[in-house]
């Protein structure tokens, strides 16, 4: 079903996006909690000072989908 605004494929597009960042989340979520309280790299991130949880993700868990614009990369980019 399409969402409001959007036409089948952006409703399609939107949703696939939505679980391919709530996937790569709620891995780097527990990628975040099996580090040690003295970790550097949670330390940083904690503090502010470097990072986020999503690079904690990117780093230690997955990727995850990449996205140009807030979509993913079309076929023949």
């Amino acid at each position: 079903m399409s969402q409001p605004g959007m036409d089948m494929l952006q409703s399609f597009e939107a949703d696939v996006n939505k679980t391919l960042n709530d996937a790569r989340d709620k891995s780097g979520n527990i990628a975040l909690d099996g580090l040690s309280a003295s970790n550097r790299l949670r330390n940083m991130v904690t503090a502010g000072s470097k990072g986020s949880n999503i690079n904690i993700s990117q780093i230690m868990a997955c990727v995850g989908q990449q996205n140009v614009e807030g979509k993913r990369i079309p076929f023949g980019f």
